[in-house]
């Protein structure tokens, strides 16, 4: 029963922080802040296609953090890790490296292989003694079907799982990720206000990218 009420009051207080404006590198996302330790920011353009800017930032005070976005909400499983495609960010010998996984069950999920890719903006990229910082474009990441939110959703059901557990084989996309860990500051469902993510800047932003 404990746990059953801690779980409702880590999902409850994570729905109700919301998402609000924030810039970095010059860019303005709709950012959703879990606290100190993580936070996923998105850019639009006005008229969305496949496309999106993303921000993660995580606390890395050991160099062995990783981050997690879920795009999606699985509706039939309950669940937003479970089946949504994950963007995970960690830091591999003090750069930001990222990958496309999907989690098919709950256990260390596996490489997502599709069309979507990478490309990061330097300008907003960065890892240092307490934090990893991974701003970039993400191709074909807007899918239309149940793995991400769709390009007409005005906002989008995701979630996040932060770990300080260590991580291993961060030189390839298929790095062991250690389990998250329990709490609002380690894992929960946000609610991402996509409208207030849309800007007519974005093709401007978008050329950022490298």
């Amino acid at each position: 029963m404990a746990r059953l009420l801690l779980l409702a009051t880590s999902i409850a207080g994570a729905l109700a922080q919301g998402t609000q404006s924030t810039t970095s590198a010059g860019i303005t996302f709709q950012t959703y802040d879990s606290g100190p330790n993580f936070k996923f920011g998105i850019a639009l353009p006005e008229t969305p296609g496949e496309d999106f800017i993303g921000h993660i930032t995580a606390y890395d005070p050991d160099g062995l953090s990783w981050a997690s976005v879920s795009l999606g909400y699985n509706a039939a499983e309950n669940s937003h890790m479970k089946g949504p495609l994950l963007v995970v960010a960690w830091n591999h010998e003090g750069k930001a490296k990222a990958a496309f996984r999907q989690a098919k069950a709950y256990v260390n999920p596996d490489v997502y292989k599709g069309p979507m890719t990478f490309k990061e903006i330097p300008q907003g990229t960065s890892v240092n003694k307490t934090h990893i910082e991974y701003t970039f474009l993400c191709s074909k990441c807007i899918t239309g079907d149940d793995i991400t939110f769709k390009k007409t959703d005005t906002t989008a059901k995701m979630g996040f799982a932060y770990s300080t557990n260590g991580i291993s084989g961060t030189e390839t996309a298929a790095a062991k990720l250690v389990y998250h860990g329990f709490g609002p500051q380690r894992r929960g469902p946000f609610t991402l206000n996509l409208t207030g993510a849309k800007s007519a800047k974005y093709s401007s932003w978008a050329e950022m990218a490298k």
